[in-house]
């Protein structure tokens, strides 16, 4: 999921694959993070939460942001860290967090294109899903023989 490009997800997937022992299981999990108006955090608003340094006293203040793209069911956040002493900021960094997202039958397509061909989908209690749930596990198994 924290690889937005399907074709850069298909690489690590091959190789989790071929790295599987005969009977082998890969377990994957995946999530469909909640879509405004249901998420909190799910606004083109920066979000501010702060906490203090025990060691020396400095705030640690995380800020983010977060946008949807659905049609291309991506997230991306804008993630600022700052270190601040008596009142300026002495230290920074900003980056992106992108992340993934993908329908059930769509991560079942890929793991058949790499090769998978026996796949369990699981609710996160482990019990059997035909929804769309919020959160579900992928079980890829390689056959005994091939």
């Amino acid at each position: 999921m924290l690889l937005p490009d399907l074709h850069d997800a298909e690489r690590p997937l091959q190789r989790i694959y071929a790295h599987l022992a005969p009977a082998g299981h890969a377990v994957v999990p995946l999530y469909v993070p909640p879509l405004p108006p249901e998420a909190k955090s799910a606004t083109d608003q920066w979000r501010t939460r702060e906490s203090v340094r025990e060691s020396d006293g400095a705030t640690l203040r995380l800020s983010e942001e977060c946008c949807y793209d659905v049609v291309r069911r991506l997230r991306v956040a804008t993630l600022r860290y700052e270190v601040i002493r008596h009142g300026e900021v002495v230290g920074g960094v900003e980056r992106p967090w992108v992340l993934q997202w993908y329908s059930q039958e769509e991560f079942r397509r890929l793991l058949v294109e790499v090769g998978v061909h026996q796949t369990v989908v699981l609710s996160e209690d482990g019990k059997s899903v035909t929804e769309d749930p919020a959160a579900l596990v992928f079980v890829a198994s390689r056959p005994s023989r091939p």
